[in-house]
């Protein structure tokens, strides 16, 4: 996704394709969006995981196997994002370790450039001084969420909205019975497939499933014939203590469907 291409250790530069150009210009429409929306707000970003892709499934689709270049392109993407807006806090969530390293060693590295590069209000982790937490609870104006990466959503058309509340009331009764505080809002990453749960009246939790900065690849592709990724991402926003849900939606090809004719 980086718009200026990477080069390679021996000067080889790789350029992005059309279709990197396109997903580029809605992060910036993603950018834009955000600053028009928290303008008055105290803004806290959370980056739910799967910040660099790595070299998975041995994969021919992407721009390099060195993951020292993944680390740059993340760090430039992020931190031209985080130049759009004024930000209070800034937490990393780990993700997938066939995408992010063994204990999420390429997003340490990642959080760590942009440290160095001097990008501020970045929340370590007070356990283990770490970065990238496994995942984070954090209660803003009085409003619980539950932010990780993994979760877990209905994967046929039909299924997933309703999938979505049955899962919301689990994680709701599962803190109840482990003695725990549910969560207002829960946040998770991953399938690449936006999703809200709603709100419930009767203060069950609220699932949001994201969506991604991510095209179909050879591997997605496969395990999700019908449907296309949702790309972009989420802004909430408190009006005392009421959460506001703004999904940030981008269609994910310019051209999604190309039909041939004879």
């Amino acid at each position: 996704m980086h718009p200026d291409g990477v080069m390679h250790d021996d000067g080889q530069m790789i350029m992005p394709s059309k279709l990197q150009e396109y997903l580029w210009s809605n992060w910036v429409s993603f950018r834009a969006d955000i600053s028009q929306l928290t303008k008055g707000y105290r803004t806290h970003v959370f980056a739910v995981g799967d910040l660099t892709d790595a070299d998975h499934h041995r994969s021919t689709q992407l721009l390099s196997n060195d993951e020292g270049i993944h680390i740059q392109v993340a760090a430039d993407c992020i931190q031209f994002l985080l130049d759009g807006f004024k930000y209070e806090s800034l937490h990393a969530v780990r993700g997938t370790p066939a995408h992010v390293g063994k204990a999420a060693g390429l997003e340490k590295a990642v959080m760590g450039r942009l440290n160095r590069e001097g990008v501020k209000n970045i929340v370590k982790d007070p356990t283990t001084n770490s970065f990238v937490w496994p995942f984070v609870y954090a209660e803003i104006d009085g409003v619980l969420f539950d932010i990780r990466h993994h979760g877990r959503a209905g994967q046929r058309e039909h299924t997933r909205a309703s999938y979505s509340r049955l899962y919301a009331l689990d994680m709701y009764l599962s803190h109840h019975l482990e003695g725990r505080k549910p969560a207002d809002v829960a946040v998770r990453a991953h399938l690449h497939k936006y999703m809200d749960s709603g709100y419930d009246h009767r203060g069950i939790t609220r699932a949001i499933q994201l969506p991604c900065w991510k095209l179909h690849d050879e591997f997605t592709r496969r395990i999700s014939i019908e449907s296309m990724p949702d790309c972009g991402g989420l802004v909430i926003l408190l009006h005392d203590g009421v959460p506001q849900v703004h999904p940030l939606l981008y269609k994910p090809e310019a051209d999604p469907q190309r039909i041939w004719k004879p």
